[in-house]
């Protein structure tokens, strides 16, 4: 009697483990995980094919100092945005830049520094147009008197990523090894700690630079920009020497379309 019960209980619990869970021997239902081995091969990036990198400084016509020229108007600003938008280019990130060759007509957006006005008066333009665009940062720079701060930086985050033009905005090629070391590596984690994201662009401040900063940036960046003689970068050209085209105050739009098509003005 006893062997017959026991042997109804085994029957019972045989029964209840196929209907409510997987034996040792079953595979966990949902989808498969991909192996190594049938995984896709990467894509290689597409080479040659033409990014324009434009960069701006401050969006204001409230002009002060010697250079007005990086003052572009908020009417001039909103008049490239439009141009861009309703004659079919696709402003990507920053981090999309090698996969561009996926998107029709890419263009990159970037502004040097963080002024303020990125925040009060680019940053309004850009959500109109719902354009993603980059600001260099100089990060003992955030929360001084005409610079973004932390809540702006903040706010900004769902269009904007922030990387580094470094800590103090000096001249990369004037210090020494172990003083770029500290503007390149601190910068990066002073913004990654504010945003809670990786920072993996850097703007040489200036434009200046030397083998050794470019030694030095790989160790902390996937990206480095070059501010003069500027250019049209191509993908699979340099990534530690992207070439920008620089949008000046006054630039009318003819100006402004052959800039973006690297045609002398």
């Amino acid at each position: 009697m006893v062997t017959r019960f026991v042997s109804l209980l085994l029957v019972l619990f045989l029964m209840l483990s196929g209907a409510y869970g997987c034996s040792p021997r079953q595979k966990p239902t949902g989808t498969p995980k991909t192996t190594k081995s049938e995984q896709a091969a990467p894509v290689a990036p597409v080479k040659g094919v033409a990014v324009p990198v434009l960069y701006y400084h401050l969006i204001d016509d409230h002009l002060y100092g010697p250079y007005t020229s990086m003052f572009v108007s908020p009417k001039e600003f909103d008049r490239q945005m439009n141009y861009l938008k309703s004659s079919g280019y696709t402003v990507i990130p920053l981090d999309e830049i090698e996969n561009a060759a996926q998107y029709t007509k890419p263009v990159i957006i970037t502004f040097d520094d963080g002024y303020e006005d990125n925040f009060t008066n680019a940053y309004p333009i850009l959500k109109k147009y719902n354009f993603p665009a980059t600001v260099f940062l100089i990060s003992s720079f955030i929360g001084k008197p005409g610079f973004l701060n932390r809540d702006e930086i903040v706010n900004m985050e769902d269009l904007v990523s922030f990387q580094s033009h470094t800590v103090t905005h000096r001249s990369l090629n004037t210090l020494s090894a172990n003083e770029q070391d500290y503007e390149l590596a601190e910068s990066r984690r002073a913004i990654e700690a504010l945003t809670g994201r990786e920072v993996y662009a850097l703007a040489y401040p200036n434009g200046d630079y030397d083998q050794q900063t470019v030694e030095i940036a790989k160790r902390y960046y996937r990206y480095a920009f070059l501010k003069l003689p500027g250019g049209i970068y191509h993908t699979g050209d340099d990534t530690y020497r992207i070439e920008r085209v620089n949008i000046p105050r006054g630039l009318n739009l003819d100006g402004f379309i052959k800039k973006i098509q690297g045609l002398p003005e």
